[in-house]
């Protein structure tokens, strides 16, 4: 039986974040560039604050395709402010940003059907996520990092699910990176 004054006590040490990214498109494209894109590279047009198809004010990252894609791809980021992140094993990673997928024709994304869109930082891949198209989706995921130091970030559009066709447009805004230990 405890007596009055004691007790257990747990000491539990605060969460500090250790390092953070995060990329605003109102005036440039902030380094980002296209990944994996069939044929060329010049074949995923980037263009910095744009607007999406319902309007929300600008500062969007908008992706073009010109051609059809059966691979993955998508856009990535290298070295910078990024990768001076320092990360240990065991670290929270948190992973955010807002997505809208524009369907104009029924076939820019080969179909009506979710979209799967998978996030990378380093060696550390995330789950996919399904994102529909034609709507803003808040993507956010959380992983246990294999101790890595930063680098790079890839934002993918994957095989299975509908890919990006002639003409496709996506839209990203607000991503940002967070590493808590």
């Amino acid at each position: 039986m405890l007596g009055l004054g004691t007790g257990i006590h747990l000491s539990i040490k605060p969460r500090t974040i250790v390092g953070s990214y995060y990329s605003n498109f109102t005036s440039n494209v902030n380094d980002w560039t296209a990944f994996s894109v069939q044929d060329s590279a010049s074949d995923l047009t980037l263009s910095a604050n744009e607007d999406i198809p319902s309007g929300s004010g600008g500062g969007w990252l908008k992706g073009a395709y010109g051609v059809t894609q059966t691979n993955q791809s998508g856009i990535t980021r290298s070295g910078g402010d990024m990768g001076l992140i320092q990360m240990n094993s065991g670290d929270e990673v948190i992973i955010k940003f807002k997505v809208y997928l524009r369907n104009v024709s029924g076939e820019d994304w080969g179909g009506t059907d979710n979209v799967n869109i998978t996030v990378s930082y380093m060696s550390d891949t995330f789950s996919d996520t399904e994102v529909t198209q034609d709507g803003e989706y808040e993507f956010e995921v959380t992983k246990i990092s294999d101790g890595t130091s930063g680098g790079s970030m890839t934002i993918k559009f994957n095989y299975y699910g509908d890919m990006p066709q002639e003409d496709a447009e996506f839209y990203i805004k607000d991503i940002s990176l967070e590493v808590w230990r």
